[in-house]
């Protein structure tokens, strides 16, 4: 996802503080792990899920579950 449509944290306290309040919500529906990282184009903080997608085959069981469960 683009940063640009991500919302922007004015330190990582705070973003942290986002992060671990998404990551304990038991009914997220993306169950991967949220992180702050630094964003030197906005001078701020944001928040972003870790990129599981370099397996292809993670990457295809991820796309197939994400179809399951729209439906």
């Amino acid at each position: 996802m683009n940063c640009g449509t991500k919302k922007l944290y004015p330190n990582k306290q705070i973003a942290d503080r986002y992060a671990e309040y998404n990551n304990n919500d038991i009914f997220r529906k993306d169950k991967r792990e949220m992180h702050s990282y630094h964003c030197p184009l906005h001078k701020g903080w944001h928040n972003g899920h870790d990129n599981e997608d370099k397996n292809p085959i993670t990457r295809i069981q991820n796309i197939l579950d994400k179809g399951v469960d729209q439906q």
